[in-house]
């Protein structure tokens, strides 16, 4: 009976690990690195992970959706009157 809830455990946590979402970015993150590292231009990715861009990803990612619940919410009240 223990083996088999040790086995269920461990399979369940196995499927965890393999779908969450920081999983898979750290393999893609690998294979570019990889990549790149192969054909010696690590320099791209060391240009593309700078603080300027990371920050203005995630302002423009901001941005969007700041415009995408306004026009929701706008859109939502302009058919209610």
């Amino acid at each position: 009976m223990n083996i088999q809830f040790h086995k269920r455990l461990t399979r369940k946590f196995i499927i965890a690990i393999l779908t969450s979402s920081s999983f898979v970015t750290a393999c893609t993150f690998s294979v570019i690195w990889f990549y790149l590292a192969n054909i010696d231009r690590l320099d791209i990715l060391y240009d593309a992970l700078s603080v300027s861009s990371a920050v203005g990803i995630i302002f423009g990612f901001t941005l969007v959706s700041l415009l995408g619940f306004s026009l929701v919410i706008f859109i939502h009240l302009s058919l209610l009157t």
